[in-house]
Protein backbone atom coordinates (compact mmCIF):
# COMPACT_ATOMS: atom_id res chain seq x y z
CA UNK A 1 0.00 0.00 0.00
CA UNK A 2 1.20 3.87 -1.11
CA UNK A 3 1.63 6.11 1.93
CA UNK A 4 -0.64 8.91 1.92
CA UNK A 5 1.03 12.04 3.25
CA UNK A 6 -1.35 14.16 5.46
CA UNK A 7 -2.22 17.05 2.74
CA UNK A 8 -3.19 13.91 0.46
CA UNK A 9 -5.48 12.75 3.20
CA UNK A 10 -7.05 16.11 3.86
CA UNK A 11 -7.86 16.31 0.40
CA UNK A 12 -9.65 13.52 0.29
CA UNK A 13 -11.47 13.40 3.39
CA UNK A 14 -12.67 17.19 2.21
CA UNK A 15 -13.47 15.88 -1.36
CA UNK A 16 -15.20 12.82 0.11
CA UNK A 17 -17.38 15.26 2.43
CA UNK A 18 -18.13 18.06 -0.50
CA UNK A 19 -19.15 14.61 -2.48
CA UNK A 20 -21.71 12.89 -0.13
CA UNK A 21 -22.90 16.57 0.14
CA UNK A 22 -24.02 17.05 -3.66
CA UNK A 23 -25.28 13.31 -3.22
CA UNK A 24 -27.49 14.38 -0.81
CA UNK A 25 -29.12 17.43 -2.59
CA UNK A 26 -29.15 15.65 -5.89
CA UNK A 27 -30.58 12.96 -4.19
CA UNK A 28 -33.43 15.01 -2.20
CA UNK A 29 -33.78 16.67 -5.81
CA UNK A 30 -34.60 12.95 -7.42
CA UNK A 31 -36.96 12.66 -4.79
CA UNK A 32 -39.04 15.38 -4.82
CA UNK A 33 -39.22 14.70 -8.73
CA UNK A 34 -40.27 11.18 -7.88
CA UNK A 35 -42.91 12.71 -5.30
CA UNK A 36 -44.67 15.35 -7.82
CA UNK A 37 -44.88 12.21 -10.34
CA UNK A 38 -47.02 10.44 -7.94
CA UNK A 39 -49.01 13.18 -7.07
CA UNK A 40 -49.61 14.03 -10.56
CA UNK A 41 -50.63 10.21 -11.56
CA UNK A 42 -52.39 10.21 -8.68
CA UNK A 43 -54.53 13.35 -10.01
CA UNK A 44 -54.93 12.62 -13.05
CA UNK A 45 -53.80 9.10 -14.13
CA UNK A 46 -50.82 8.27 -16.57
CA UNK A 47 -48.49 10.97 -17.33
CA UNK A 48 -47.70 11.58 -20.96
CA UNK A 49 -43.79 11.71 -22.37
CA UNK A 50 -44.30 15.41 -22.34
CA UNK A 51 -44.66 15.59 -18.53
CA UNK A 52 -42.12 13.28 -17.63
CA UNK A 53 -39.53 15.17 -19.43
CA UNK A 54 -40.43 18.66 -17.44
CA UNK A 55 -40.36 17.14 -14.53
CA UNK A 56 -37.21 15.00 -15.12
CA UNK A 57 -35.27 18.39 -16.07
CA UNK A 58 -37.05 21.04 -13.68
CA UNK A 59 -35.25 22.69 -11.02
CA UNK A 60 -36.05 22.76 -7.59
CA UNK A 61 -37.96 25.98 -7.78
CA UNK A 62 -40.32 24.59 -10.33
CA UNK A 63 -41.31 21.53 -8.85
CA UNK A 64 -41.98 23.28 -5.38
CA UNK A 65 -44.01 25.28 -8.11
CA UNK A 66 -45.73 22.55 -9.57
CA UNK A 67 -46.54 21.01 -6.06
CA UNK A 68 -48.38 23.35 -4.84
CA UNK A 69 -50.17 23.70 -8.66
CA UNK A 70 -51.10 19.98 -8.21
CA UNK A 71 -53.92 20.78 -5.35
CA UNK A 72 -55.26 23.30 -7.52
CA UNK A 73 -54.94 23.01 -11.53
CA UNK A 74 -58.03 21.99 -12.99
CA UNK A 75 -56.21 20.24 -15.42
CA UNK A 76 -52.35 17.99 -15.79
CA UNK A 77 -51.43 21.16 -18.66
CA UNK A 78 -52.55 23.86 -16.19
CA UNK A 79 -49.92 22.50 -13.74
CA UNK A 80 -47.31 23.31 -15.80
CA UNK A 81 -48.29 26.24 -17.57
CA UNK A 82 -50.15 27.99 -14.77
CA UNK A 83 -48.19 31.50 -14.89
CA UNK A 84 -47.48 31.77 -18.46
CA UNK A 85 -50.95 31.88 -20.61
CA UNK A 86 -51.19 34.62 -23.06
CA UNK A 87 -54.68 36.13 -24.66
CA UNK A 88 -52.54 36.73 -28.44
CA UNK A 89 -48.84 35.82 -29.29
CA UNK A 90 -46.57 38.63 -27.89
CA UNK A 91 -44.55 39.79 -30.62
CA UNK A 92 -41.53 39.51 -28.78
CA UNK A 93 -41.62 35.68 -28.72
CA UNK A 94 -41.33 34.97 -32.23
CA UNK A 95 -37.70 36.28 -32.13
CA UNK A 96 -36.76 34.55 -29.22
CA UNK A 97 -37.92 31.47 -30.58
CA UNK A 98 -35.80 31.86 -33.79
CA UNK A 99 -32.86 33.22 -32.83
CA UNK A 100 -32.29 31.79 -29.37
CA UNK A 101 -33.55 28.11 -29.69
CA UNK A 102 -33.57 26.62 -32.85
CA UNK A 103 -37.00 24.41 -32.56
CA UNK A 104 -38.64 22.16 -34.67
CA UNK A 105 -42.71 21.41 -34.37
CA UNK A 106 -44.11 18.71 -35.93
CA UNK A 107 -47.38 16.22 -35.12
CA UNK A 108 -48.06 18.14 -32.31
CA UNK A 109 -44.32 17.42 -30.96
CA UNK A 110 -41.42 19.92 -30.34
CA UNK A 111 -37.82 18.77 -30.37
CA UNK A 112 -34.90 21.19 -29.67
CA UNK A 113 -32.15 20.82 -32.33
CA UNK A 114 -29.67 23.38 -30.13
CA UNK A 115 -29.48 24.17 -26.56
CA UNK A 116 -32.64 23.86 -24.80
CA UNK A 117 -34.39 26.39 -23.01
CA UNK A 118 -35.07 26.29 -19.06
CA UNK A 119 -38.56 24.38 -18.45
CA UNK A 120 -39.77 28.08 -17.49
CA UNK A 121 -38.87 29.11 -21.17
CA UNK A 122 -39.95 26.07 -22.87
CA UNK A 123 -43.51 26.01 -21.26
CA UNK A 124 -44.16 29.51 -22.48
CA UNK A 125 -42.66 28.53 -25.96
CA UNK A 126 -44.97 25.16 -25.98
CA UNK A 127 -48.53 26.92 -24.96
CA UNK A 128 -47.65 29.73 -27.78
CA UNK A 129 -47.02 26.52 -30.16
CA UNK A 130 -50.00 24.97 -29.02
Amino acid sequence: MRYITSIERIGYDKGSIEGQAEGRVIGRLEGKRRFLCMQLECRFGALPAWALEMVSCASEEDLHSWDDAVLTAPTLEAVFHQKKFFREEPDWIETIISQSYEACYENGTLRWLGDKPSVKQASVIVTILS
